[in-house]
């Protein structure tokens, strides 16, 4: 339809079939029942005796090394010296779920990234004054 003032008209009109929008699906790494186990392991073995609050968040700082640093969960997770030694025992669901939760629906603890995290009771480590402070859990302090 030509429009009274020369310029195109681009919009839709009454009654007309509007096309149906693209739909976007966002590609969720596929992770298998040993890796997440294994998750599940190490951030018992880190965050035993912690809030459900401190269990997330590590959870989400090794999810986001591994999405941030482009690296593999495993590898994330045996980087020496990085984490304890994964837990030998019996994974509570609760530890189980807050893992699955965070690599599978994308559940975070912290808005921002976390990328590393230490109980200040235990330990000072040298690289924490070049991190900003994102916030605490239970005994951790959660950084970025």
């Amino acid at each position: 339809m030509a429009s009274t003032t020369g310029l195109a008209y681009t919009g839709y009109y009454v009654n007309q079939v509007l096309p149906s929008p693209a739909v976007q699906t966002v590609s969720q790494p596929a992770y298998s029942q040993e890796t997440l186990q294994e998750v599940a392991r190490v951030v018992m073995a880190e965050s035993m005796g912690e809030p459900i609050e401190g269990m997330r968040g590590v959870a989400q700082v090794i999810y986001e090394r591994h999405i941030l640093w482009d690296k593999g969960v495993n590898e994330i997770l045996n980087s020496p010296g990085q984490f304890a030694e994964p837990y030998g025992g019996t994974v509570t669901e609760e530890c189980q779920n807050v893992v699955n939760e965070v690599f599978l629906q994308g559940v975070k603890e912290f808005d921002s990234n976390v990328t590393h995290f230490y109980n200040p009771e235990k330990c000072d480590p040298y690289w924490a004054d070049t991190k900003t402070v994102v916030g605490t859990r239970g005994g951790h302090r959660f950084l970025y």
